[in-house]
């Protein structure tokens, strides 16, 4: 089963095909005064084979029915997700809410003063970074 919209296909491969005509006009273009022959026979047949590919795979896909109509109603996950099933058997319709863990608490700085000039420091400083002064050891 695809999971692809299949008009986004069709618009794809026709700017491949358009890519592959730019390539190939550009290609000969350039290649038109190459003193090696492989060179324009090389360059634009890219192009070409990127047009063949893209054009081949979008008359492919209109050609086949059956694929567009099982992608008409192919629906999405949301649409198929039916929570009946997910209760526990003799359980449907239950309308309790999920328990969620408390979150983590960021861990609180404790600050002191520095002896010196008063500005605050984390508690485990070495050296201020207001007046560089070291730490009184106790």
């Amino acid at each position: 089963m695809k999971n692809t919209n299949p008009k986004n296909e069709k618009i794809g491969r026709l700017i491949v095909a358009g890519f592959g005509v730019l390539w190939t006009t550009a290609a000969f273009s350039i290649t038109a005064g190459s003193p090696w022959p492989v060179a324009r026979i090389v360059l634009p047949a890219f192009g070409i084979l990127f047009t063949i590919g893209a054009l081949l795979g979008h008359s492919s896909e209109s050609s086949n029915p059956d694929d567009e109509a099982e992608n008409t109603t192919m629906e999405s996950p949301v649409e198929q997700f039916n929570p009946k099933e997910m209760d526990a058997p003799g359980q449907t319709g239950r309308k309790e809410s999920p328990i969620q863990a408390p979150a983590p608490q960021p861990r609180q700085k404790k600050y002191v003063f520095c002896p010196y000039c008063g500005t605050a420091q984390e508690e485990d400083y070495k050296i201020c970074e207001s007046c560089g002064a070291g730490r009184k050891e106790k």
